[in-house]
C-alpha cells in the first residue's frame, strides 16, 4: 500500500504492509525518500532487533553539493524504531535519539568512524532496542551501544539523505521482556511492571501505601505498579549489586499497627538510599510524577530489606510509601503508625502519557541520593 505524504517536514513516506519476519526484497530507495513498514503485531515491540541488508551508494561520488552537507556527511541511510535511530553515512555509524516531539531534532548517543572501503557490496545494519540499552552495529564488526532504554515501536521507518540505497532484506524479530535485569556497572535493577492507576487508593481496604508489588502477592490488588518478578528475587538482585539492607524493622501483624502497646509500628526504615524511576517510551518519570505527599514532605526511599518476613506476610510488597516490614524498600519519612493515624496521605497524580494497564520498566538505583 502506497500512502500520500504523511509529514511535510521529512521526505515523503511510502507506507508498506510487510510480513513480520521478512520484507520482500529489492526496495529501491531514491535519494531523499522515506518508507514506513508496518509490523503486523497487536502490541508495540518493546524488545526487538531490526536487521537490514542494503547496497550503499558510491560514497566517492556524492549526489549533493558540498554546501548541502548536514551533520558533516554527504549522504546517509537512517533506520528508525520509535525515537531511536541508527545512521550509516559516508563518515561513520551513529546511534541517535529524536526529541520528545519525534521530529528530526536529535541527540547523538554514540558514534564510531570507519573507512569507506569497509562498505563494499551488501552491508548489514542492525538496530536493537531493549530494557537495558540500545545498540547499532554494522556488518557485525562495528558497534555503538548506549545504556539508554530503547523505545517501543509498531513500525519502522527507513530514510535516505543525499543518495539512494537499495534494500535487499529487512528482518524484524521480537523477544519477551526480561522481568528482572541486574546492572552492576550502574548499580541498578530494572523490573518489567504494569501500571494500575485504577488500583491505588481505590477503596480496596488499603490506602496511601502500596506503590510497587509483585503481581502474585496479597497486596497486588492495591498497588499502583505490579512486577512480574517476585519480591524475593528483587531483594536478592539488590543485594547482588552491593546494597546492604537496613533490616531494622520488626514484624507485627497488620491488625496491630494501631496498638499503642507495641513499638514496631513506630519504627522507620533504615538502609542505603534508593531512587525509583519509571521508564516508558524513552521517558523517565520520578515517583513524584505519580504520587504527591499531601504534607509536602519528601519521599525518602531506603532499602530496608525484610526478606525474612516474606513467608510471614506474603504481601509481595517491593516498595511501600511508609516504613512497612512487608516491603523491601520503605519510605523513611513515615512510620506505619503514621499510616494508621492518617498522617501519611498521598494524592495520586494522573500520568496521561502512560496508558492504564500499560507495561513499563521500573528502575531501582541504589546509593545515589
Amino acid at each position: 500500500m502506497i500512502s500520500a505524504n504523511l509529514n511535510q517536514k521529512t521526505p515523503p513516506i511510502r507506507t508498506l504492509s510487510g510480513s513480520w519476519e521478512k520484507h520482500p526484497l529489492g526496495i529501491d530507495l531514491k535519494a531523499d525518500s522515506r518508507i514506513e513498514i508496518l509490523l503486523p503485531v497487536r502490541d508495540q515491540v518493546k524488545n526487538g532487533t531490526i536487521s537490514m541488508d542494503f547496497v550503499p551508494p558510491d560514497y566517492n561520488k556524492p549526489r549533493v553539493p558540498l554546501e548541502a552537507r548536514r551533520d558533516d556527511c554527504l549522504c546517509a541511510l537512517k533506520v528508525y524504531a520509535g525515537r531511536c535511530f541508527a545512521q550509516v553515512s559516508d563518515n561513520g555509524l551513529s546511534l541517535r535519539r529524536l526529541d520528545s516531539t519525534f521530529t528530526d531534532v536529535d541527540t547523538v548517543l554514540g558514534y564510531i568512524k570507519y573507512s569507506l572501503d569497509q562498505l563494499v557490496g551488501v552491508v548489514t545494519l542492525s538496530l536493537s532496542v531493549s530494557d537495558m540499552n540500545t545498540t547499532a552495529s554494522l556488518n557485525n564488526f562495528l558497534q555503538v551501544t548506549t545504556p539508554e532504554q530503547g523505545c517501543s515501536f509498531s513500525s519502522i521507518q527507513v530514510a535516505t539523505y543525499g543518495s539512494g540505497f537499495v534494500l535487499t532484506n529487512i528482518t524484524v524479530t521480537s523477544r519477551e521482556r526480561d522481568p528482572l535485569v541486574v546492572n552492576k556497572k550502574y548499580n541498578r535493577v530494572d523490573l518489567a511492571a504494569v501500571y494500575h492507576p485504577s488500583h491505588f487508593n481505590a477503596g480496596r481496604g488499603q490506602h496511601n501505601h502500596s506503590f510497587i508489588t509483585w503481581k502474585g502477592g496479597l497486596a497486588a490488588p492495591n498497588a499502583l505498579f505490579t512486577t512480574f518478578a517476585p519480591d524475593s528475587e528483587i531483594y536478592d538482585a539488590l543485594v547482588s549489586i552491593g546494597a546492604a539492607p537496613g533490616d531494622n524493622l520488626t514484624y507485627y501483624p497488620w491488625s496491630e499497627i494501631s496498638d499503642p502497646s507495641i513499638s514496631g509500628p513506630d519504627q522507620k526504615a533504615k538502609g542505603p538510599p534508593v531512587i525509583i524511576e519509571v521508564l516508558y517510551n524513552g521517558a523517565a518519570y520520578p515517583e513524584s510524577a505519580f504520587v504527591h505527599d499531601e504534607n509536602n514532605r519528601p519521599i525518602e526511599f531506603r532499602f530496608s530489606g525484610n526478606r525474612k518476613f516474606i513467608p510471614l506476610m506474603r504481601t509481595g510488597c517491593v516498595v511501600c510509601l511508609e516504613s512497612c516490614p512487608g516491603g523491601k524498600i520503605g519510605n523513611a519519612t513515615y512510620s506505619m503508625r503514621d499510616l494508621a493515624k492518617n498522617v501519611a496521605r498521598f494524592l495520586q497524580l494522573p500520568v496521561p502519557s502512560i496508558e492504564d494497564e500499560g507495561e513499563v520498566t521500573v528502575r531501582i538505583s541504589v546509593g545515589h541520593l
